[in-house]
């Protein structure tokens, strides 16, 4: 499993490892941005997640979030991929209060249930 990260990911930095459930759990960074990966014992790469900045969201998200949540602003962003799709959970800013939201890369909002399949 540790091999299956190191392959993908060559250049990481700061590589700490925890177990949970059976699934390994690699963070890193990566240039200037965090990664968690999970691995199986197979070392088979179950979930990737990469920190990165507002302006890296695709215009069709930008848009949802603009008509969708208009009294609020992006804090955090992530793009996750788990098997072959590739989601975005938004962290909001509002006045009373934050919340999380995720997109398919499509700008399909989903249910943030779908970023735990793994």
């Amino acid at each position: 499993m540790i091999n299956a990260v190191v392959t993908k990911y060559p250049d990481a930095k700061d590589l700490d490892w925890e177990v949970k459930n059976g699934i390994y759990e690699a963070e890193f960074d990566l240039g200037k941005d965090d990664y968690e990966v999970w691995v199986n014992a197979e070392g088979t790469i179950l979930k990737i997640e990469q920190e990165i900045k507002n302006t890296e969201l695709p215009a069709v998200i930008l848009s949802k979030l603009k008509t969708d949540y208009k009294d609020f602003k992006p804090d955090d962003a992530k793009r996750i991929e788990i098997g072959k799709a590739v989601y975005y959970e938004i962290e909001l800013d509002g006045t009373f209060g934050d919340q999380k939201v995720v997109y398919s890369a499509s700008g399909a909002k989903q249910d943030p249930a779908v970023l735990m399949k793994i």
